[in-house]
This record gives structure tokens, C-alpha cells and sequence, in this order.
């Protein structure tokens, strides 16, 4: 705090500041403003700035904790991004190394396949087979109980300790990347194994289109079957998303499907996963006239829908010289002619997901 006093002389002003102050002279600090000056009519009186030297000392001892705390803080933030940085490094290591261990398995499964299948068995000797009198038909009523009384195929039981296994590890991952307050329930669906993740703030858990979510799924599936014996294949379903993306796939490719059926012309989907990927061809399989398959490489990795009528390729052709020659660029102008083109392309690409 600074203080300002006047007097005739910087010493009365002085005398006057420790008056009023009740204190020593040691005790503070004094600077001069003004000297006194005197005038033919009038005096200017001396001023001085007067500062207590225990709230110096304060201000000083405050200013060098506050820069104390703000080095220490700036120190932990760099310790915690420094262990944020091992703990990413570590987890891309661990990826890795299960991706190579995947790897290695499918190796290893395709070899003994090779082997199996080069060994194969001598051809039986055929047995003559007496001729036997034929036996008469059972009636037509007698059908529906037949049908009825044929064993049906159930389907296989999962072994309990991988999915128990695949439950603990997925619960371990998603509490280390944050999630809290969560449930995994499993869920067997035909042949494989429905992790089903309920709960709130799931949204890492699932990643952008689903990505993360297959990372976890594979990553989960290769911790099951560490056990051994048959192997599981293991899917997770994250607050729904699984089940809806699904259906909107589906949903997706049959209207492509039936466009493309009814115009002749191909369709190119935007970049998508290989569970994706599988989803479009699976529901293009069903469909009548036409056809799918996968063009490009990694993440620019898409679907091509085509028609199967022969005459197809001729029609969009057509349609897209058309275009070319026309003299607008309004609907089914050149644009549209060229992406048709460019789309009947990529539909000679290598076939699979």
C-alpha cells in the first residue's frame, strides 16, 4: 500500500507520515514526489510517497509462492502427460502383440488345414447290395409326424470359463479407459458370443462408426480363446449399437439394391469396416438382380453394388453419353454421368469384404 504526505520540507512531511502511521522510521520506505518550491505569491509544498516495509516483504513472500505453486503445477501436468504418453505406448504395444499372436493362430490353423487336406483318405471299395423288395409308402398323414420326430440340431454350448474370461477382460479395459457404472451381460446368438455393454457414457466405448467397438470385439475374442479347445467367436453390442447399425445396414442395401435393380446403373457406398462390409454383402446376396463386391484398399475399402442384367452396363452408358452431350447441367446432367462411370469402375475390383 502506498501513501502520500505533504509538508513545507520533506522532513515535516516525513514527521507528519509518522504521526499519523504510529510508527518508526525503519519501518518504511520513502520516496520523493515533489520538492518544495517557493514563489513570489505562492509556496509548493514538498510531497513524498511513503510505503510500509512489512507489506513489501508480504507481497514478496506472496509472489514467490504463487510462482512456487505455478512450477509445481506445470511440473505434475508434464508428469501426468509423460505417463499418459507410456500408458498409450504400452497399450499400442499390447495391441500389437495380440495382432501378431492372431496372426501367428491363423498361420498355424491354415497349415494344419493344408496338411488335412493333403492327406486324404483311400476310396472305399464299393459293396454290392442285394436288391430288396420294395416297400411301400407311408401315407401322406404320416409326414408331419416324421417331420416332427426329426432330431433338431441345438445349437453348441459356450464353454463357461472363456466367456467368464472374456467378461473380466472386457470389464478391465473398458474401467481403464474411464468407464464407470457399467454392466456386460452375455448373450449367446447362433455361434457366437454378444457381450451386451449397458450403461452411461458409453460413447468411448463404441469410437467413431463403431471402430473401437470391433477392436474391443477382436481383442476380447483372442483373450477367450487362449483356453483353447473349439474356437468362440466373440461380438460386443455397446448400448445398442450394434444391433441398430445393423438394421440400418440392412435397410441401406436393400434400397440401394433396388435401385440399382430397377436403373441398370452401379452404386458405390462410401468407405466402410470389414463388419460392415459383411452386413451389405450378406443382404445383397439375397436379393435378386444384382451383385457386390469390395473395391479399394484400407480405410478407403467400399462396397460396389451392380445389376446383373446383361444389358446393364450398356444402359448406364448410354445414359452417361447422354448426359455428356447435353447442354445443361441440371438433373442427369454430366456430373451424374461421370460418378456412374467412375462407380462401374471400381466394380471390377477383387471380390470379398
Amino acid at each position: 500500500m502506498e501513501l502520500f504526505y505533504t509538508g513545507k520540507t520533506v522532513e515535516e512531511a516525513t514527521a507528519k507520515a509518522l504521526e499519523q502511521l504510529g510508527i518508526e522510521r525503519e519501518e518504511i520506505s520513502i520516496e520523493v514526489v515533489e520538492m518544495p518550491v517557493r514563489k513570489l505569491f505562492r509556496s509548493i509544498p514538498a510531497k513524498i510517497r511513503v510505503t510500509l516495509l512489512a507489506e513489501e516483504a508480504e507481497n514478496a513472500r506472496k509472489a514467490e509462492a504463487e510462482a512456487a505453486a505455478k512450477a509445481a503445477a506445470e511440473k505434475k501436468a508434464a508428469e501426468k502427460k509423460a505417463a499418459e504418453k507410456a500408458a498409450a505406448e504400452k497399450k499400442a504395444a499390447e495391441k500389437k502383440a495380440a495382432e501378431k499372436a492372431a496372426a501367428e493362430k491363423k498361420a498355424a490353423e491354415k497349415a494344419e488345414k493344408t496338411e488335412k487336406a493333403e492327406k486324404k483318405p483311400e476310396p472305399k471299395k464299393p459293396v454290392e447290395k442285394k436288391a430288396e423288395p420294395a416297400v411301400e409308402a407311408a401315407p401322406a398323414e404320416t409326414a408331419p409326424e416324421a417331420a416332427e420326430a426329426a432330431p433338431v440340431k441345438e445349437p453348441k454350448e459356450f464353454n463357461p470359463e472363456k466367456i467368464e474370461l472374456a467378461k473380466v477382460f472386457l470389464e478391465t479395459v473398458a474401467a481403464d479407459m474411464g468407464v464407470t457404472g457399467f454392466t456386460v451381460t452375455p448373450e449367446q446368438q447362433d455361434e457366437t458370443l454378444v457381450l451386451k455393454v449397458e450403461g452411461e457414457g458409453l460413447g468411448i466405448l463404441i469410437g467413431r462408426r463403431g471402430e473401437t467397438m470391433e477392436a474391443l470385439s477382436y481383442l476380447t475374442g483372442l483373450v477367450a480363446n487362449r483356453l483353447g479347445g473349439d474356437y468362440q467367436k466373440v461380438a460386443l453390442d455397446v448400448a445398442g449399437y450394434r444391433s441398430k447399425r445393423e438394421s440400418d445396414l440392412v435397410a441401406l442395401a436393400k434400397r440401394v439394391g433396388a435401385k440399382v435393380a430397377k436403373t441398370g446403373r452401379s452404386y458405390t457406398m462410401e468407405p466402410m469396416n470389414p463388419y460392415e462390409r459383411r452386413i451389405i454383402h450378406s443382404t445383397i446376396s439375397k436379393m435378386e438382380g444384382v451383385s457386390s463386391e469390395s473395391t479399394g484398399e484400407g480405410e478407403d475399402r467400399r462396397v460396389v453394388i451392380s445389376s446383373t442384367d446383361p444389358n446393364a452396363v450398356n444402359t448406364s452408358a448410354r445414359s452417361s453419353n447422354r448426359s455428356r452431350g447435353g447442354k445443361g447441367r441440371g438433373k442427369g446432367g454430366s456430373g451424374e454421368g461421370r460418378n456412374e462411370n467412375r462407380g462401374e469402375g471400381r466394380s471390377n475390383g477383387n471380390r470379398g469384404n
